[in-house]
């Protein structure tokens, strides 16, 4: 199973650019916080726990235009708390300025070993910030909202879903 997700995976990742055009490729790492999922968050009592944990991975960026690119990669997600999982982001990168980048899209997650979720699969959308450090290096910042319901059960007045604030480093190779 796991080879099957990360073969899907690197085929996403090589699809979803144009292989003809200058593709940039990188590398990338840092640390999130997301609400922990454990059987306690069943039975809570208004209590919210937040976990971090680091992620690392490889994207590709294709530039259609003087502002405008489009990003893709595939990222593993650790935390000792909860699953991990394997993302995949489709994302539109708009140049602001010489330095300053927003970027936003849809993105899949497969969680690896779902121990207490009813779901091994998580559709969402991320919004985020970089910045340019310099020709290699950038800093970033998003949020990850979740779409899809991880537990069949409804918690107090909502359900669960995987939402996720990162903030990291990606090392730009070309």
């Amino acid at each position: 199973m796991k080879k099957n997700v990360l073969l899907t995976s690197l085929i996403v990742l090589f699809v979803t650019v144009n292989v003809t055009a200058q593709i940039e490729f990188g590398v990338n790492t840092g640390v999130f916080q997301s609400p922990r999922i454990s059987e306690s968050i069943i039975s809570r009592s208004g209590d919210d726990r937040i976990d971090s944990g680091f992620y690392v991975g490889m994207f590709a960026e294709k530039k259609l235009s003087e502002k405008i690119s489009l990003q893709s990669g595939l990222s593993y997600f650790y935390n000792v708390s909860y699953e991990d999982q394997i993302e995949i982001p489709l994302e539109l990168k708009y140049k602001l300025t010489k330095k300053f980048y927003i970027f936003f899209g849809p993105n899949v997650s497969f969680l690896i070993d779902k121990k207490e979720l009813d779901k091994s699969f998580n559709f969402g959308v991320a919004l985020g910030v970089s910045y340019k450090i310099s020709d290699k290096l950038l800093i970033n910042a998003r949020y990850n909202y979740g779409l899809t319901k991880l537990y069949n059960i409804s918690l107090s007045s909502s359900t669960f879903r995987l939402n996720r604030f990162q903030i990291g480093l990606s090392y730009k190779f070309n």
